[in-house]
Order: C-alpha cells, then structure tokens, then sequence
C-alpha cells in the first residue's frame, strides 16, 4: 500500500505539473517566451514535473519489493530482488539529474540568466523538491 501511495502522489504531482505547464506552453509561443513559468507547483520547484516522475519511479520500487518480500514469497529471493527493484529508480534518478536537469537549467540560463527577476527566482525557488519559496536565500 505505500507504495502505491507513494506512486499515486508521483502521479498527481507530475500530472497537474505537466497540466500547468501545457496551459502556460499554450499562452506563449514556443522559442518566443519572455518569462518563466512561476506559478502553481512551479512556484514551490523549478522541475516539479520531474519530481513527479522520481516519485512514480520510486513508487514502482517500493511495490516491486512487497511483491518479493510478501508473505508466502521465496524468501531467498527478496535480498536480490529488492536489489534489482532499486536499479531503475537509481539510474533514473541519476540521469535526471545529470542529464535533464542539468541541461535546462543551462538552457533557462542562457535565456533568461542575468534578467533580476528570474536570478530571484532561482534564488528563492528549490531546483527540484517541491518546498515554499524562501527570500531568506542569499
């Protein structure tokens, strides 16, 4: 159950992310934009779309190991089992973050770098896990 707890929060947060995201995209010409989205969850993480999704991918684990781990299941299985269920969210999560991640935040840099308001915003806003924004950062 937590893990379909976990999967299904992933889930909601990736989706209205995305949903907020869509609606801004539909208001501002692509490669034309002016300013960035800072509003909704954006507001609390500049990728929360991706914190969704790293939710949803650990939420997978997490279900994957209770299947291993359930009564009645091979108990010499679960150590190995629960290994391999951790791979995919582990590389996962290393790509998104030295990939993805990386290479938007250099792109919104290029664009938008040096602007006062935006500086502010990368300031005040957590680059990934959804948190209030804080003008206590330096």
């Amino acid at each position: 159950m937590l893990g379909v707890a976990v999967w299904l929060c992933g889930m909601c947060i990736e989706h209205t992310a995305d949903m907020q995201k869509s609606r801004w995209n539909s208001k501002h010409k692509s490669n034309q934009q002016k300013t960035w989205l800072a509003s909704g969850l954006w507001a609390w993480s500049r990728h929360p779309n991706f914190f969704g999704e790293h939710v949803i991918w650990w939420g997978s684990a997490i279900v994957a190991m209770a299947g291993l781990t359930a009564p009645g299941a091979d108990a010499s299985y679960a150590p190995f089992g629960c290994a391999l269920a951790v791979i995919s969210p582990l590389w996962s999560s290393f790509f998104l973050f030295f990939t993805s991640l990386m290479l938007l935040e250099k792109r919104l840099d290029a664009k938008f770098g040096g602007k006062p308001a935006y500086e502010r915003y990368k300031r005040e806003t957590s680059v990934f896990f959804p948190w209030p924004p804080s003008a206590t950062k330096p």
